[in-house]
């Protein structure tokens, strides 16, 4: 029988709501409750929220938003409260509400209370996410490695290495992308210029390239290269692909098989089978960075680092290493090249480093300086040469002094000296006089 042409469609609604960012549905189903568990505490009548008069409406969630509050009772990040408004205005969009909660005039008053909200919370030492994810420092990395966290003597070390390879190197996302990736995702190839291998990636749907737009696809396609041809090295990243390829069962190697499989038990596991035929969990897969650094003790804010850590060391990395903002956005698929300057953050030895530019230390506040006198002025102008300032009349100079003398200056006029630098004063010289233009003042005999 000659295949069908078309597909049977069963419901579009269903088809429709398949194609829904499973965490975006979550997170608005969960802030549409908890709204409506404001109303309930208010007595308001309702069947549901679309229901409900738009000037009321204004007026529920004006209040809501100053008085909402997490279940232990502390207040909610600013963010939190933005993504709750986001949340609602897009329930009610799916119910085809007559008014938009973000750009209508009718809720003007519900966004000016988010806004003095959220102004309240920064005032109160809100808003600096103070558990964001960070990026993963180098000797972390390296632990990770020496503690055999990530290794290829392991199934679970292995899995942990190829999520590792495949967001450093393919700049994945750390949810939803993983679990949607398929075993034909990554290939691997032969440079013929080289005969070095590389395993590269084929992106499928991601959160900024949803496939609505046929012309926004990755202009790129991300390469790993082998860096060693030895096949027990785990830093290589061909070579931990060719082992997970070994060990899969021989039916999972095949392009629409889940890339990520669930690990068999101690007594299934064999020499040439360390996987079963099903995907890896989710709870697994969206938590293996957080197993990897309990595994290997990193650090005491090991809870900062989660999946998105991988990202963000990433991008830092690739910033570290000078590369344009537009090189690292096809790298990662960031949808504007903007959203890389979020990634921005100084290391803790960069922040040491700065900290000891501007520390001046007991042993080094003695300073050396000389005697200004006619015959050494010339000592004191190659100084104030190097300074970055410009000296105006009214202004204070400063230059540091040398420290490799012990002698102390004294100055003729009006000069100071504190610790290592010293002041000029250059209030009490006579400012230049400027030629003023004369003006010639003409009679009225209008009157």
């Amino acid at each position: 029988m000659a295949a069908t042409r078309f597909a049977d469609v069963v419901s579009v609604d269903d088809f429709i709501n398949a194609q829904t960012s499973k965490n975006t549905e979550k997170c608005t189903l969960r802030d549409v409750k908890l709204f409506e568990e404001y109303l309930l505490s208010r007595k308001v009548v309702f069947i549901d929220i679309s229901d409900i008069d738009p000037k009321e409406l204004n007026t529920y969630l004006a209040e809501f938003f100053i008085s909402a509050r997490r279940a232990d009772g502390t207040d909610y990040e600013p963010s939190t409260l933005r993504a709750q408004l986001s949340s609602i205005d897009r329930y009610l969009r799916q119910k085809h509400y007559e008014h938009s909660l973000i750009l209508d005039k009718a809720f003007q008053t519900a966004r000016n209370a988010l806004s003095a909200k959220q102004k309240s919370l920064k005032k109160a030492g809100k808003g600096n996410r103070p558990n964001a994810a960070r990026g993963l420092q180098q000797e972390e990395i390296t632990a990770l490695y020496n503690k055999d966290v990530l290794s290829l003597n392991t199934p679970r070390t292995l899995i942990n290495t190829l999520w590792w390879n495949n967001t450093l190197y393919f700049g994945m996302r750390s949810g939803q992308e993983h679990r949607d990736m398929r075993w034909g995702d990554v290939t691997l190839h032969t440079d013929p210029s080289t005969q070095k291998q590389y395993v590269e990636y084929n992106e499928r749907q991601t959160k900024t390239r949803s496939g609505i737009d046929p012309n926004n696809i990755r202009k790129v396609s991300p390469k790993a290269y082998s860096t060693s041809g030895d096949p027990h090295d785990a830093r290589d990243p061909c070579s931990a692909f060719k082992k997970y390829q070994m060990m899969r069962p021989k039916s999972m190697n095949v392009d629409g098989a889940p890339f990520y499989l669930s690990i068999r038990t101690a007594t299934q596991i064999t020499s040439a089978d360390w996987y079963k035929s099903q995907p890896l969990g989710m709870n697994t897969l969206s938590t293996i960075m957080k197993s990897m650094s309990r595994e290997a003790a990193l650090s005491e804010e090991s809870k900062k680092l989660t999946n998105h850590s991988a990202r963000k060391t990433t991008v830092r990395r690739q910033k570290s290493a000078k590369f344009e903002n537009t090189d690292i956005q096809q790298l990662t698929g960031h949808k504007n090249v903007q959203s890389i300057e979020h990634y921005d953050e100084l290391s803790p030895a960069r922040q040491k480093s700065m900290f000891n530019a501007l520390h001046i230390s007991a042993g080094n506040s003695k300073a050396s300086v000389t005697t200004v006198s006619p015959s050494n002025t010339s000592l004191v102008s190659s100084q104030m040469a190097t300074s970055a300032h410009t000296c105006t009349s009214g202004q204070y100079h400063q230059f540091n002094a040398s420290q490799s003398s012990t002698s102390k200056t004294v100055f003729p006029g009006n000069f100071s000296f504190t610790s290592s630098t010293v002041n000029f004063n250059f209030s009490t010289l006579s400012p230049t006089q400027k030629c003023k233009r004369p003006r010639v003042i003409y009679s009225d005999d209008s009157d």
